[in-house]
């Protein structure tokens, strides 16, 4: 007799196919990771031009952005999340103690990026649209009785 346990893993994407959506100087990413709702952000000086533009394979830009702050909205149904920490200025950390409820309820997000363009000065907010991917995976197969 075996059994298989699964993982589900959960985020939200602009589009199905895409991991990662892509700004004007900076690309974002948002997941579920544990009790939190994760949004990562990626710009060529936060995370080096190698792995910005090698493995991320993220639009060539010559301004330098730098994120300010990120938001998280949900439209459907107004649920809130907590911003609980911000990891080395880029990776943005999310929670509620209803995290699990609010992320059955809402197919939908909307993630605001505040940046700066450090060689105009200039500050610019931005909406992003997301929609929830949920995908389900085996993690193993484990003999019992």
């Amino acid at each position: 007799m075996t059994s298989c346990s699964f993982h589900t893993a959960i985020s939200y994407r602009a589009e199905k196919q895409e991991e990662y959506v892509k700004g004007d100087g900076f690309m974002i990413h948002c997941e579920k990771d544990k009790n939190h709702l994760t949004i990562g952000t990626y710009t060529p000086d936060t995370w080096g031009k190698d792995f910005y533009y090698g493995y991320l394979k993220g639009p060539k830009t010559e301004k330098k952005i730098v994120i300010t702050s990120v938001t998280i909205r949900f439209p459907d149904t107004g649920d809130n999340l907590t911003l609980d920490t911000v990891r080395e200025k880029k990776m943005y950390c999310f929670t509620s103690d209803n995290l699990k409820k609010i992320i059955d309820r809402n197919k939908k997000i909307v993630v605001t990026v505040n940046s700066t363009d450090l060689l105009t000065g200039k500050n610019d907010s931005r909406d992003f649209v997301m929609f929830r991917r949920k995908r389900t995976f085996p993690t193993g197969t484990f003999p019992h009785k």
